[in-house]
């Protein structure tokens, strides 16, 4: 009797553990597909501020929500990113958003620091990757760590 006693608790802690390292599988999963998610809706607003004379186009992120917006305010297209943990970026429309420009999709004439800002996806478990968007328009992997002030900005518009 005991033995079987012994069995049923090790095969529970068994379907216990296995349940929790699914868990946090799936939970990373979710990090890697908003962060993917996110980088081609990036891409695809920054691809229309650069068509011919469409720009500015604005990205507002409002948790747990990407929303693209055209440079009437009309919306474009918009994501759920249930992931979407952290938003390091301040224009001189507004924190929370970023604005590719016209032409080439820079943002630099808008950002409030030199090098641009950054985004993060964070899971339950701790599990987190960081989208960062450079002044040039271009991304990578990583978070901005020079917040340095832009100074073709003027002070009086910073938040």
């Amino acid at each position: 009797m005991q033995w079987k006693r012994i069995m049923e608790l090790a095969l529970a802690i068994t379907v216990a553990a296995g349940a929790a390292v699914g868990v946090a599988l799936w939970d990373e999963w979710r990090v890697a597909q908003d962060f993917h998610k996110a980088w081609m809706l990036l891409t695809r607003a920054r691809a229309r501020a650069m068509e011919g004379g469409t720009g500015p186009v604005t990205v507002r992120f409002n948790s747990p929500k990407a929303i693209v917006e055209d440079r009437r305010g009309v919306v474009i297209e918009s994501l759920d990113l249930p992931t979407l943990n952290e938003v390091r970026f301040t224009t001189t429309q507004g924190t929370r958003m970023i604005v590719f420009t016209g032409g080439g999709g820079q943002t630099s004439p808008y950002n409030i620091h030199l090098h641009g800002g950054d985004f993060t996806f964070q899971a339950w478990t701790g599990y987190s990757r960081s989208i960062w968007i450079h002044c040039s328009g271009g991304m990578s992997e990583g978070r901005n760590d020079d917040w340095t002030l832009n100074p073709t900005t003027p002070s009086a518009v910073r938040f």
